[in-house]
């Protein structure tokens, strides 16, 4: 007997510049909180594996570098996320 089972994942990303802990002072903070949300939520409900959305996770966060969405900090709260999404 052979059994594929695969799990469907969908979420909606609501989560706030300081939940992704980039620089608050930037006006632009928001929107690029709002850009790693869309992004994440794309590439999880596209049905893209963990390791994946994470390397297209960390392009997406060089691009707004200057929002320090590259720091360690919301490269963390990235891998959380995952953790959180993709658990067994």
């Amino acid at each position: 007997m052979s059994l594929h089972i695969k799990r469907i994942i969908h979420i909606d990303m609501t989560d706030t510049a300081d939940q992704w802990e980039l620089y608050t002072d930037h006006d632009f903070a928001e929107v690029v909180a709002d850009a790693l949300n869309r992004n994440l939520e794309t590439y999880v409900n596209q049905g893209m594996p963990k390791e994946r959305v994470r390397q297209m996770m960390h392009v997406i966060m060089n691009n707004y570098a200057d929002a320090g969405a590259s720091d360690t900090e919301p490269r963390y709260h990235l891998e959380f996320l995952l953790d959180q999404i993709f658990e067994n």
